[in-house]
């Protein structure tokens, strides 16, 4: 049992660890004084990834995603639902490539933006 016990500690020690993701942080406005919210943005080979943590986003309620492209197009990054009070962590994917993306939009159910970067 021991030597499985050390076997298994060795093994996980000298496994391969990925690199860390580069994070790109970004700057955020908020329109809703109820919101806290920081993001930081991944570049990848196929779009970019928007990193979004906050808190105060309305428990339950549909939240729209954007990417906004060079050429000012909103093409779609997800969505999620909030959370309220709570700490809010998600991942949104859009296939804008970074060197085309100059900013992100997040939306609630009626359509009205919360919160919007410009990069």
């Amino acid at each position: 049992m021991g030597i499985a016990a050390a076997a298994f500690g060795v093994g996980w020690l000298a496994r391969p660890v990925p690199d860390p993701v580069p994070l790109e942080a970004v700057p955020v406005q908020i329109a809703d004084a109820d919101i806290a919210a920081t993001a930081d943005l991944v570049a990848h080979t196929w779009g970019v990834e928007v990193k979004l943590s906050g808190e105060g986003f309305t428990a339950g309620e549909v939240y729209r995603v954007t990417v906004t492209d060079g050429d000012g197009d909103a093409v779609p990054a997800g969505e999620f639902l909030g959370v309220g009070p709570a700490q809010l962590d998600c991942n949104l994917n859009s296939s804008v490539l970074r060197e085309d993306a100059v900013g992100f939009t997040v939306l609630d159910a009626a359509g009205e933006v919360v919160l919007v970067s410009r990069f």
